[in-house]
């Protein structure tokens, strides 16, 4: 299935996939976070791969190293809390781990390209 960022990330489950494929860069992580998402859903039974097509020397190039840092930021600051880490029901398990190989994923390949 080919979808845009926007409508492939919001309402729709994508177990069937197991490959996703980021044309643009997105200003906002959450956004290529949920879309992602939407291909780890309850009943995948494969391994998804995520890859990123990325132009060298570009404002695309850019905005992934911005992106880096805004996750980073977010992580740091917004994602913990006192609550969070006081009771296991306050966060998804599973979401965080989702988190933390997208935030891998980006760091890896923002690394093979010397940005940031």
């Amino acid at each position: 299935m080919t979808s845009q960022i926007d409508a492939g990330g919001v309402g729709i489950n994508l177990q069937a996939a197991s490959v996703v494929i980021l044309m643009e860069a997105q200003f906002k992580p959450s956004t290529e976070w949920q879309a992602i998402a939407r291909v780890h859903r309850m009943g995948q039974s494969r391994t998804v791969n995520v890859h990123r097509i990325l132009a060298s020397d570009t404002i695309e190039e850019h905005l992934v190293r911005i992106i880096k840092q805004k996750a980073n930021l977010f992580m740091a600051y917004a994602h913990e809390s006192a609550i969070k880490d006081s009771s296991a029901m306050a966060s998804d398990p599973n979401q965080s781990s989702i988190e933390d190989e997208l935030l891998e994923l980006l760091a890896i390949e923002c690394d093979d390209r010397n940005i940031g």
